[in-house]
């Protein structure tokens, strides 16, 4: 399991030795990184229910960023639908950050036309 595998593993309860070797890992060989920030409603939710979420995209590449770059703003539009595609009820579900995530890296790659997006880390992920 790499380090990526690890930030993708979800929301077990790591052991403090646990996330001091993750850490530590992370500290060794950081890996290339974008951010990504969505904030909208969510259909069918009597309009009163947001989804934030803020989540990171880890390279494969040291020149990940430069190939992202100019490509954000487009991995924003096809991320909305994954997400607006959604229920609440599916959001909350156990599991589902896992299914988001392998959707997400998925389309990302498929447009970028290469596997340059290697993992997802959720910053944030909440509904209000």
């Amino acid at each position: 399991m790499d380090v990526n595998d690890e930030f993708n593993a979800g929301s077990e309860v790591l052991s403090p030795p646990d996330v001091e070797r993750l850490l530590a890992r992370v500290a060794e060989a950081p890996a290339p990184c974008a951010q990504i920030r969505l904030a909208f409603q969510l259909p069918g939710s009597d309009s009163r229910r947001w989804l934030v979420a803020h989540f990171t995209l880890l390279g494969n590449s040291e020149d990940f960023q430069a190939s992202i770059a100019g490509h954000l703003a487009c991995l924003e539009h096809l991320a909305r639908p994954i997400f607006s595609g959604k229920t609440p009820c599916e959001l909350e579900r156990a599991g589902s950050r896992q299914r988001i995530r392998a959707e997400l890296i998925s389309s990302f790659n498929d447009w970028l036309g290469g596997n340059l997006v290697a993992g997802i880390r959720f910053d944030e992920f909440y509904l209000l």
